[in-house]
């Protein structure tokens, strides 16, 4: 396990925690109703994406916690946060600020507590595919009422979808969503793998579907759960399922292992 450069800090400020402290308080008392948590500077991130290498941030919102590799999770976290030393500036600045773009994390504060500043970015992708960074807003003392997180602004559900391998060539799936403060779980599928490409797609497809025909909770899991199973079993990169297929897989009850 190869892991990124840890910069000495045992000449930090004080400051550097309290901000750190501060930010896991307030945040997480926000969301502890949700399945999202929030957690300071002693958790590890590995990412398949970034060759397994180590990541800590120093704070960091993280709705998929099920997905971790021994003490490290393997999810990508929704919300990161750096506070700016002497020592990591340029660090936090560049090479993490590239990581955390190239694996998909949505939004990235960059908090200088000497300036009294918060630095807002937002990570998109271009139209050949390629990540990029940019900044969306920064926070002063000046407009300071401004501060609020970007990606959290008033979420009402949160969907999750995770995989159990069991061999090479096959796994179980099952999904998950939390909405109004009550988690619904699908039924759990054994299947075999022709192609994983787009999967998760189709699993976000099938929740817009769902609230696009008010589905309730449950229904929707179920379908969107069936969904990214059909797509196991097909090649290439576009769900070619009907949505009849979709509805006898969810709910025909006709057993838990899936093939076509």
């Amino acid at each position: 396990m190869s892991a990124l450069p840890i910069e000495d800090m045992s000449n930090a400020y004080i400051e550097h925690s309290m901000v750190i402290n501060n930010f896991v308080v307030e945040i997480g008392s926000q969301i502890k109703d949700s399945l999202c948590r929030v957690f300071g500077d002693g958790v590890q991130y590995q990412w398949r994406e970034n060759d397994d290498k180590v990541v800590i941030p120093d704070a960091s919102i993280n709705c998929n916690i099920r997905d971790r590799k021994n003490v490290s999770f393997t999810g990508i976290p929704r919300f990161v946060m750096e506070v700016l030393s002497d020592a990591t500036e340029k660090y936090d600045r560049g090479e993490k600020m590239e990581t955390y773009c190239k694996v998909g994390v949505s939004e990235y504060w960059i908090v200088d507590w000497r300036k009294k500043s918060v630095e807002i970015y937002m990570f998109d992708y271009k139209e050949d595919g390629k990540p990029y960074s940019y900044l969306f807003k920064a926070v002063t003392e000046k407009n300071k009422d401004e501060l609020g997180l970007v990606m959290f602004p008033n979420f009402k559900m949160v969907a999750s979808v995770w995989r159990t391998e069991t061999s090479i060539t096959t796994f179980k799936l099952q999904s998950m969503i939390y909405t109004e403060g009550k988690a619904y779980y699908s039924q759990e599928f054994f299947m075999n793998i022709l192609d994983y490409i787009g999967a998760g797609d189709a699993y976000c497809a099938g929740i817009i579907y769902s609230l696009i025909n008010d589905f309730d909770p449950q229904k929707a899991v179920e379908f969107s759960n069936a969904a990214s199973c059909l797509k196991h079993t097909v090649s290439g990169d576009f769900n070619l399922v009907s949505v009849d297929e979709v509805m006898k897989l969810a709910f025909a009850k006709a057993g838990n292992e899936v093939s076509r």
